[in-house]
């Protein structure tokens, strides 16, 4: 046992360098990295809030050995926005957690975010029928409406309040084509979303998203054919003829002859 003590430090000394230089060749084959995925975002709201266009995409960083950093992708890297806590206002900064399912892998969570945040909440709406009439045709009375059986047709819209209070949203049905018929039923209309100012921009995004409950509703029509005008050209002939001083006390009669024809709705007939 001898051979083992004697010159123990310098056996002592050969063995760290010998661990050193194992390690030197392992870190050469797999050594310490970073990268970076651009990834989408999820976000975590309470329920009463909502975000207004908020960002979908961030860029992770991460940092490990090269074998685990290998196996870091957009399906095991995820990136979550804290908004549990944040109440409405404007340029609200929320945080952003990311992490992996990947072991060894260190991720550097994002820069915050700043967003605009409302209140969230939910407001009926009923729904009418946007139309127009051909020439000689009236409503009975205003279209009729019907969804989930019952009428007049009221869905629910849930989004922003600025949304609904500001801009005077309204659910219209519009039918296309100029009616001409007593009565029309269509099944299944789309019902589309209007403000004051016209049509409702429905490619803004929100998170969580704006939503109808109902889509589509059934129609029906009453309409009428009514009275028609048109001009009538008319002979005046003098019966009389005016004095040679004409003061405005003076007065003459005139004979009307019409020329023209009298009609009523589509049938005509000749006047004499």
């Amino acid at each position: 046992m001898s051979w083992i003590i004697e010159d123990w430090r310098l056996k002592l000394l050969a063995f760290g360098l010998a661990i050193l230089m194992l390690g030197a060749v392992a870190f050469s084959q797999n050594p310490p990295t970073r990268g970076t995925l651009t990834i989408g975002l999820n976000y975590d709201t309470a329920s009463d809030i909502i975000i207004l266009n908020p960002p979908n995409k961030t860029s992770v960083s991460y940092q490990g050995l090269a074998d685990a950093i290998g196996l870091v992708n957009t399906s095991n890297l995820s990136a979550t926005v804290d908004a549990t806590h944040a109440k409405p206002g404007s340029a609200v900064k929320l945080n952003v957690n990311a992490s992996t399912s990947v072991s060894g892998v260190q991720v550097i969570n994002p820069v915050p975010i700043v967003v605009n945040i409302d209140t969230r909440a939910t407001v009926p709406l009923t729904v009418t029928v946007k139309t127009t009439l051909a020439i000689g045709y009236q409503l009975k009375k205003p279209a009729d409406t019907t969804c989930a059986g019952v009428t007049p047709c009221v869905i629910h819209f849930t989004g922003p309040v600025s949304w609904e209070d500001a801009v005077g949203l309204k659910a219209v049905v519009i039918y296309p084509t100029p009616i001409q018929s007593t009565e029309i039923s269509q099944p299944s209309q789309p019902i589309t979303l209007q403000t004051i100012k016209g049509p409702f921009d429905t490619t803004r995004v929100t998170q969580p998203s704006w939503s109808l409950d109902i889509s589509s509703a059934d129609i029906h029509i009453l309409a009428a054919p009514g009275f028609t005008s048109n001009s009538v050209p008319l002979n005046a002939l003098a019966t009389r003829s005016p004095p040679s001083r004409w003061t405005p006390r003076w007065w003459w009669s005139l004979e009307i002859r019409p020329q023209s024809r009298n009609c009523l709705a589509s049938s005509c007939r000749r006047s004499t």
